[in-house]
């Protein structure tokens, strides 16, 4: 799992518009946020199945980040008035 942590990085295949690695993080978060409630849901030891379940909330925080701030670009790059 690779999340990019900036607008446009160094090489050609890495130039991308904010939004797109955002679209992308979001993407990520969720489908790990899901891993953990799957792996949550297989475990027997409570200690394990709460740090499962806390990891899944925290992913799933970081994807509410990641999409306030694609929120913003957007009304960023509204036209003005």
């Amino acid at each position: 799992m690779v999340l990019k942590l900036g607008g446009v990085l160094g090489g050609p295949s890495q130039c991308r518009p904010m939004l797109s690695w955002l679209s992308e993080n979001i993407a990520e978060c969720h489908r790990a946020a899901d891993r953990c409630a799957q792996e949550a849901s297989k475990e027997h030891d409570p200690g394990l199945r709460r740090d499962f379940l806390d990891m899944e909330r925290r992913w799933l925080a970081l994807a509410r980040s990641y999409e306030l701030t694609e929120q913003l670009e957007r009304f960023m790059r509204r036209p003005k008035r």
